[in-house]
């Protein structure tokens, strides 16, 4: 909530738009919690599942032995969030420049010349 805090000012910058994040509203809590809650039941049922696998007997006697893969789950995950991260920063670089674009080009009309009704 700090990081988002401190940046909605440079957002509302860039977009020239007046942002806000609505404490006072309900919704937003109870959204806010339902995310969180969602969040932490999918990051814990991993390694819940994963340790569910195991025989407790052989982990406690310290003959447990793990087969090694070549394509790990873990590794799936590092390449997928780091092809997401590579997304993101080409989206956020596009989204800037077409901002930037719209903000500069030429309307096609001379606005001092404009009749208001």
């Amino acid at each position: 909530m700090l990081i988002a805090q401190l940046a909605i000012g440079g957002f509302s910058w860039l977009t020239w738009k007046e942002l806000s994040i609505p404490y006072d509203n309900p919704r937003f809590w109870l959204a806010l919690l339902g995310f969180i809650l969602f969040t932490g039941i999918i990051a814990g049922s991993y390694p819940a599942f994963y340790l569910s696998t195991f025989q407790p007997i052989s982990v406690l006697k310290g003959s447990f032995k793990t087969g090694y893969n070549l394509v790990s789950v873990r590794k799936i995950l590092v390449v997928f969030q780091f092809c997401f991260a590579i997304v993101f920063i080409i989206c956020t670089t596009v989204i800037y420049r077409q901002i930037s674009y719209a903000g500069k080009r030429d309307p096609g009309y001379n606005r001092d010349h404009l009749a208001f009704a």
